[in-house]
């Protein structure tokens, strides 16, 4: 069985043509694979400077946000740690959450 990010629900595998998934958790522990820094042209709600990175956690990459992260401190290879990011409420009032990391 393959994992694949995302993770949302689909019709079928695309490579094998089953309509057969099941989530899988992950462990939250990742390393950083690549990062960029935005510090200009952030959406509203979003302070910047803001660390965007590739992170590689069980097998998989996830291009995810790092919180609590100072840029010039952040490494190819640095360990971190899930934190989840809780971004503006649906029109309903449930939360939203966006995978993000802070360093472990």
């Amino acid at each position: 069985m393959r994992a694949f990010w995302p993770g949302s629900p689909r019709g079928f595998c695309g490579e094998c043509g089953s309509d057969r998934f099941d989530w899988t958790d992950l462990s939250g522990l990742g390393t950083i694979h690549a990062f960029t820094v935005q510090e200009a042209g952030l959406p509203a709600g979003f302070d910047g400077p803001r660390v965007f990175a590739i992170v590689k956690i069980d097998g998989l990459r996830i291009f995810s946000i790092l919180v609590d992260a100072e840029p010039s401190s952040i490494a190819v290879g640095q360990p971190v740690r899930l934190a989840p990011l809780r971004v503006a409420d649906d029109p309903g009032g449930s939360a939203r959450w966006l995978p993000a990391f802070r360093p472990a």
